[in-house]
């Protein structure tokens, strides 16, 4: 991104400095055109100084290129993991009262389904 800027910035800067080279232009013209390459050149040294400092990332994560490979794996492996875990999943009750509740909800679940009141 900051290398696409910086190549963009200085696309800009070669255009301006064509218009001074190869136009006619009046004051205005050239207070504009020199107000705007000011600004392309500050935004081009923004650019390079977020460039400047990315490098050193850059330069670490392309080194540990395959570990990044193998943590991916690892990743895909614990979402799938995790997706088919907890579909299949089902919980039996170990106590009497949470059994007790369930088959008291289940009938009177069923009850509401067919009409019956409580």
């Amino acid at each position: 991104m900051a290398c696409e800027e910086e190549k963009e910035c200085a696309d800009a800067t070669q255009d301006i400095l064509h218009f001074f080279e190869l136009e006619k232009y009046d004051r205005t013209s050239f207070a504009r055109m020199a107000r705007k390459q000011k600004e392309v050149r500050e935004r081009r040294r923004k650019a390079k100084d977020i460039k400047a400092q990315i490098e050193p990332v850059k330069q670490w994560f392309d080194s540990k290129q395959p570990q990044v490979k193998e943590l991916e794996q690892v990743l895909g492996a614990l979402r799938k993991a995790e997706k088919d875990y907890n579909r299949y999943r089902v919980y039996v009750p170990k106590t009497k009262e949470i059994i007790d509740f369930q088959i008291h909800s289940d009938k009177k679940d069923s009850a509401n389904k067919y009409g019956a009141e409580e």
